[in-house]
């Protein structure tokens, strides 16, 4: 990410850096896993100050949040797991656990799953545990090892789409086939930003600049 006139601008191959920074911070604050930490900033806009707060303001925050016991094993009978969707009992060599929350599925329902909410457009980025009573978000390293790379690919945007979309303090470029974000201190119909690719935005709305109309009077006009 480079400044430019005291706007931080960057590309969408630098999204997946950012998202991890913000883990990192998380991770280190509070002592929660990766997995963990990764969800609580989803339910928290990507923001790790918001993330940090919340978790440290109610010590039954991930209770109530995600409906599981941080650090509560799940029992199974036997050998085998058994799977809530086929019902068919499964080695571990067959089944994929989510090892936050200890739930898991058969390799083959488990990947039918995460197909089917990649269909889903962005909502992807909010796929629960199958288990149903469980509000922990699936980790992005099950996606990435049960689909197939354009599915990966698929879900990734819908990530780094919601990474920029959620921060207050992050804008997509509107500009045609443009993959820039600019990052402002703070979002204004009086600030202006000038894109490498020709387009000049309102900060506030996306559209284009408008100053001195704001981004309702814009809109009617």
């Amino acid at each position: 990410m480079m400044k430019k006139d005291n706007i931080q601008v960057g590309d969408v191959s630098q999204v997946e850096d950012l998202i991890n920074e913000q883990i990192e911070i998380v991770v280190e604050e509070i002592g929660v896993p990766k997995d963990l930490a990764r969800a609580i900033l989803v339910r928290n806009k990507w923001s790790a100050e918001k993330a940090i707060q919340a978790f440290v303001s109610d010590p039954d925050y991930v209770e109530k949040t995600f409906k599981f016991t941080l650090g509560q094993e799940v029992e199974k009978d036997g050998d085998e797991n058994l799977c809530g969707v086929c019902f068919c009992e499964y080695g571990d060599d067959e089944w994929v656990k989510m090892d936050v929350c200890g739930h898991g599925l058969c390799t083959y329902c488990f990947t039918g799953y995460l197909e089917s909410k990649t269909k889903d457009g962005k909502e992807a980025l909010f796929t629960y545990c199958p288990d149903e009573k469980c509000n922990m978000l699936v980790p992005q390293h099950i996606f990435g090892y049960l689909l197939d790379q354009n599915q990966y690919q698929r879900y990734m945007k819908f990530v780094c789409d919601s990474f920029i979309d959620m921060r207050d303090d992050l804008i997509w470029c509107p500009g045609a086939n443009c993959d820039k974000y600019f990052k402002v201190k703070e979002r204004s119909p009086h600030l202006h930003i000038t894109c490498d690719c020709g387009a000049v935005f309102c900060s506030s709305c996306s559209k284009d600049a408008h100053y001195p109309l704001d981004c309702e009077s814009n809109e009617a006009w």
